[in-house]
């Protein structure tokens, strides 16, 4: 009987610790641990990591702003945008072996097609061109309805490449810190 417990405990143990991006929902105020607005230590305490800022060499970053990423390796498809030591932005990259998980609350995720963007948001979408892609690419906005966030989806060839989460100033930033 004891045996049994033991083995209980230890898959309910398993379960929780093999929860995935799959289980996280990118939102106007970030992603679960990590909100839009905390600081680094307070981020690396939720996240119960490290976090470590990206080459500040990079051209993009300055020492009032950078891009920072879990020091563990851990998903190595997001990152952080901090301005002034508060968190405010969160990417979600493609991933070249596989498209991360993580998802809006509407469904949206890397993959996700322009269209089904526009049936999901309707006209809470503001699309604009992309500055690098031209036509095979588009930028598509959704705001908060209090102003101060959104979310905004990174299209190349029809499809969402890069989401991310933030201050609507960061996330209209193209080349984050610039």
């Amino acid at each position: 009987m004891k045996t049994r417990a033991v083995l209980l405990a230890l898959f309910a143990g398993l379960a929780s610790a093999s929860a995935t991006a799959a289980d996280q929902t990118l939102t106007f105020a970030g992603l679960e641990p990590v909100r839009i607005g905390m600081t680094v230590p307070d981020a690396e305490r939720a996240l119960g990591a490290k976090l470590k800022p990206l080459d500040k060499g990079d051209g993009i970053s300055r020492d009032v702003c950078w891009l920072t990423e879990r020091a563990d390796g851990a998903s190595p498809w997001l990152t952080y945008m901090v301005q002034n030591g508060r968190i405010v932005r969160i990417d979600i990259w493609q991933d070249t072996a596989d498209a991360p998980a993580v998802a809006t609350d509407a469904g949206v995720r890397i993959g996700t097609t322009e269209a089904s963007i526009l049936e999901k948001y309707g006209a809470r979408l503001q699309p604009e061109g992309h500055t690098n892609l031209g036509a095979a690419g588009h930028y598509a906005t959704v705001r908060a309805d209090n102003g101060k966030y959104g979310l905004l989806f990174e299209t190349a060839n029809g499809r969402v490449v890069n989401m991310r989460s933030g201050t609507l100033d960061a996330i209209a930033l193209t080349e984050t810190c610039l």
